[in-house]
């Protein structure tokens, strides 16, 4: 049987170049996931489960599911300066996770040739930087609209724990979640008024232009990366992190998507991914950084636990 042996969320930003050599505020988070990178590397998983967003480098309006499963391929875009390029997979694992999710009630939408951008790949990349552990990407659409709500998430979350502990043989996960927390970005709403035409067009159709797009947001963002000065709601994050930690997660469920997105800004549905962890994980996790960044532009937390076995 599969043994889920880890769990860990943490923030991504842009304007987090990865680095751990981070002075001031930053600090306190890059250590803390440091310390997460150290427990994994003891506990060796055979497998990454990564939850994560897409920001409309993989997904388009043309077809954007609630959620898809990475079952063959997949490619980091290399967006902020994440990772570029194959990344290792278990297709045939990963197909069977697909299968279990399905049986419990869901039908997400599957991928043989998925492209993961910054959502997916950062959380990845700093936490099993040899690149070297095969990962089973489920991108959640929380940055879409209509998106799926955090109570759904959570279900889903649900889902794919039952399903990855069913399944047959001897291996060993480790779960992560990438998001979050509170920030505000650029719109990606198509019933918003102030939308531009050419913003629009892309956000719909801009699958053949997607490299020449994230280039140039690269750059913005590292022109930016000095000056920047992101709005963070510090009570939002905390009371987040106060209520997933204590196991109560009822409250944030109950959230509606207009009170979320007028407190902590448009970026905190992508929480939605620590809420799907949370359930597939079933279990106790613990608060191991907190910091709100507004160079990075977001409330830059983490959250972990993991089994007391590991392998020697």
């Amino acid at each position: 049987m599969v043994r889920i042996v880890g769990a860990a969320c943490l923030s991504h930003s842009p304007f987090w170049d990865r680095s751990f050599a981070v002075e001031g505020p930053g600090a306190d988070f890059v250590s803390g996931v440091a310390a997460i990178r150290d427990r994994i590397a003891r506990v060796a998983p055979d497998v990454v489960v990564v939850f994560g967003p897409d920001h409309f480098r993989g997904f388009f309006y043309d077809a954007f599911p609630p959620f898809c499963v990475g079952i063959g391929a997949v490619t980091a875009v290399g967006d902020y300066d994440c990772p570029r390029g194959p990344l290792p997979v278990r297709p045939t694992m990963a197909r069977a996770l697909y299968d279990g999710i399905a049986q419990r009630g869901f039908d997400p939408a599957y991928s043989v040739a998925m492209s993961v951008d910054h959502g997916i790949v950062q959380p990845y990349a700093v936490l099993a930087p040899a690149l070297n552990i095969p990962m089973i990407p489920i991108m959640i659409g929380v940055n879409g609209k209509p998106r799926p709500g955090f109570r759904r998430c959570h279900a889903f979350g649900r889902a794919v724990g039952a399903a990855l502990r069913a399944m047959p043989g001897d291996a060993t996960v480790m779960l992560l979640a990438s998001g979050g927390l509170s920030h505000w970005v650029p719109s990606a709403a198509l019933d918003d008024p102030t939308l531009s035409d050419e913003r629009r067009d892309y956000l719909i159709n801009g699958r053949p232009r997607m490299n020449a797009y994230s280039a140039e947001r690269d750059v913005s963002v590292r022109a930016r990366r000095a000056t920047t000065n992101g709005r963070v709601n510090v009570a939002w994050d905390e009371q987040v992190l106060s209520l997933l930690t204590a196991g109560n997660i009822d409250p944030i469920l109950s959230w509606s998507e207009d009170a979320i997105e007028d407190q902590a800004g448009n970026g905190a549905h992508e929480i939605g991914a620590w809420l799907a962890l949370a359930a597939a994980w079933d279990g106790k996790l613990d608060r191991i950084a907190y910091e709100p960044v507004a160079r990075w532009a977001t409330g830059m937390g983490c959250v972990a636990a993991f089994e007391d076995r590991a392998k020697s």
